[in-house]
């Protein structure tokens, strides 16, 4: 009988240190559950954040590219504007050239008295001029 009572308070010793064991590890898998929960929230909200900053460059990247097309637009616009007036200038100051040549070129001898006359009829007749 002694033997039992012996092998009796043996195992409930073994009980109790089995479940304070046990608690020790419950304990332990709870902290790390917790440790575990916070980082993953953690991540979570670096991601929505990173996520947030990504797609505010990618709105700022998809507005610099529109601002860009517009302005190369706009760059070929005044290309052509720029090269159209070139032309036309171009073309004023051939009309310039062409007109000096003519006014410094000897005049047939027909037109010789017809100039020296206008200025005279001019002043004769207002009426025609007004």
């Amino acid at each position: 009988a002694a033997q039992l009572e012996e092998a009796v308070r043996s195992y409930k010793k073994q009980l109790a240190e089995a479940r304070d064991s046990s608690h020790g590890l419950e304990e332990e898998i709870h902290e790390k559950d917790t440790q575990y929960c916070e980082a993953i929230r953690n991540e979570r909200n670096q991601r929505k954040s990173v996520e947030a900053e990504l797609e505010s460059f990618r709105l700022s990247m998809e507005d610099a590219l529109r601002r860009r097309n517009e302005m190369e637009k706009e760059n070929v616009a005044l290309k052509d504007k720029v090269q159209r007036q070139e032309k036309y200038i171009g073309r004023l100051q051939d009309r310039d050239k062409q007109n000096r040549r003519q006014t410094n070129a000897p005049r047939p001898s027909y037109m010789a008295g017809v100039e020296k006359e206008l200025p005279r009829l001019r002043n004769q007749n207002p009426a025609v001029h007004s």
